[in-house]
């Protein structure tokens, strides 16, 4: 008898991204819009000898997309507790074996970011296809949520009594304050972190404790609260 076929191209290509889901558009976050926390989006796979299964696996566990060679439409995973990703449906083979799976990717929720450049978080996800000669290979997929940073205003006081005093996270009792924005997942506790006068701050320095200027002395509280008190009369 002749020899048999060679098998098939087989594969998932890594790191293939499906979406980019902004912390902003949460309901608490700096842009709220609940349409732009759901996205749609594809990856594909390749498989010359036909897609016998697929399996995604994530955080929630593994879910069967292809099953005997027939599309599952609806199963989900979720990774890390606040991207949802849903299988849509799926087309092909193209004249190549490849398949495309077509996907819906919902945030429901902020992802607690570590470190404080972590601005953009790439979330992954395992693609494991068999063909119907048996053969297997396996990929990843991603979701990158960014985060929804904190930004602290500028606020501005005056001292002519010789002392000042107010809030710079919540902006009061100030000439002029502005209430800091927490993003969509809040301020840590504690917010104030460091705390100098020279433009160089250093992370667990100078909270709580008086700061000398040229000017003045600074105390200012891990919540925001603060005292000055004018020390050069011709300030």
């Amino acid at each position: 008898p002749p020899p048999p076929p060679p098998p098939g191209n087989l594969g998932v290509q890594p790191g293939q991204r499906v979406a980019i889901l902004d912390e902003a558009n949460l309901p608490d976050g700096t842009d709220p819009n609940e349409g732009e926390t759901i996205k749609t989006g594809s990856f594909s796979v390749v498989a010359e000898d036909g897609l016998k299964t697929l399996s995604v696996t994530a955080d929630s566990g593994t879910v069967n997309v292809v099953v005997n060679g027939v599309f599952v439409p609806g199963t989900s995973v979720i990774e890390e507790g606040v991207v949802k990703i849903t299988f849509d449906s799926i087309s092909g083979p193209d004249a190549t074996g490849k398949y495309t799976i077509n996907v819906t990717t919902t945030l429901l929720g902020d992802f607690q970011h570590t470190g404080a450049n972590a601005e953009q978080i790439t979330l992954n996800f395992t693609v494991n296809i068999a063909d119907a000669q048996g053969d297997s290979a396996s990929g990843t997929g991603t979701v990158t949520v960014i985060d929804d940073v904190a930004t602290a205003e500028a606020d501005v006081d005056k001292a002519a009594s010789g002392t000042a005093d107010g809030n710079v996270i919540l902006g009061t009792g100030m000439f002029n304050g502005a209430v800091d924005i927490a993003g969509a997942d809040g301020l840590a506790s504690p917010a104030v972190v460091g705390v100098s006068t020279t433009g160089q701050v250093t992370d667990g320095t100078g909270v709580g404790v008086a700061v000398a200027s040229a000017k003045g002395t600074l105390i200012l509280g891990a919540a925001g609260a603060f005292t000055y008190t004018k020390t050069d009369a011709n300030a």
